[in-house]
């Protein structure tokens, strides 16, 4: 399902539900101070960061809704609060895998492998 969030600052005019989810990271636009109003009107950004930041929203918002994914880090944030440890009781283990020695063709194959992994990754600090 396309998120409400698409095509906003390339053009397309913001619905009620979009303004809802950006309202919730309106921090994220403390640089930005016409970014409501901008949206609203459906005005078209060009390359600017802040029309970059609201494709990455955008895409984030299809792969895990961005208002579900705030809901969750503020029960987790408050669980840690207070003292809840979601991993008690488990036991930390070292998966299955091989063992790679440095600077041989499988090690250098192996980390290839892995920078191409990292670029298609993300890290989102709460």
């Amino acid at each position: 399902m396309p998120s409400p969030l698409q095509g906003l600052g390339r053009g397309a005019k913001a619905s009620a539900e979009a303004l809802a989810i950006l309202d919730d990271q309106a921090h994220l636009f403390a640089a930005w101070p016409t970014w409501r109003d901008d949206v609203k009107k459906g005005k078209n950004l060009g390359e600017s960061p802040c029309a970059v930041l609201l494709a990455q929203l955008a895409a984030l918002d299809e792969k895990r809704s961005l208002a579900e994914y705030r809901k969750t880090s503020i029960e987790l944030l408050r669980s840690a609060a207070a003292g809840e440890n979601p991993m008690a009781g488990l036991t930390p283990t070292v998966p299955a895998g091989a063992t790679l020695t440095a600077r041989t063709p499988e090690y250098r194959e192996a980390e290839a492998r892995g920078v191409k992994a990292a670029g298609a990754g993300g890290v989102l600090v709460v």
